[in-house]
């Protein structure tokens, strides 16, 4: 069964059971990746954290970028992509070019963790994990940054 687009004129085909390959030529680029990486990953910010920026320097090179979206199964002008996300020409991008909207979202999710814990070990612990688990399942990890005092939403993003 083919799911929904989200938006825009759209064209979905099912072509195997984890790829949904759509027609994204109709919308404006930082739409069109935006629209894509929540379909592939689930969020802007999800493929921002898993994709391109997996060393945390908050930007990306081009060639980071293109060959990270062929990883994700971009069959697009990556090249063409890059130029139109780049508004600043400074040959990297951030999520703030990507989305602003979710970048926000990090900005004040980090900013509340600074005020909130002492590090990441102590952020596991205080949100119900041990000093030697190292990972929480998003549930639980949902459910207890609210119980901590997060009040940001969006929980499933972060």
């Amino acid at each position: 069964d083919v799911s929904s687009p989200p938006r825009g004129s759209f064209v979905a085909k099912r072509k195997d059971a984890d790829i949904l390959d759509w027609d994204y030529s109709s919308i404006p680029a930082p739409e069109r990746l935006r629209e894509y990486l929540g379909a592939k990953v689930g969020s802007s910010l999800l493929a921002w954290r898993r994709f391109f920026d997996r060393d945390d320097d908050r930007f990306v090179r081009k060639i980071e970028f293109l060959h990270h979206l062929s990883e994700l199964g971009w069959m697009g002008d990556g090249d063409a992509l890059f130029a139109a996300l780049d508004e600043d020409n400074s040959g990297e991008l951030t999520l703030a070019e990507i989305d602003p909207d979710q970048c926000s979202l990090w900005q004040s999710f980090v900013s509340w963790c600074t005020h909130a814990f002492t590090g990441s070990a102590d952020m596991v612990t205080k949100l119900g994990g041990s000093p030697l688990v190292e990972e929480l399942s998003q549930q639980v990890f949902c459910t207890a940054i609210k119980v901590a005092g997060w009040e940001g939403g969006q929980e499933d993003l972060l």
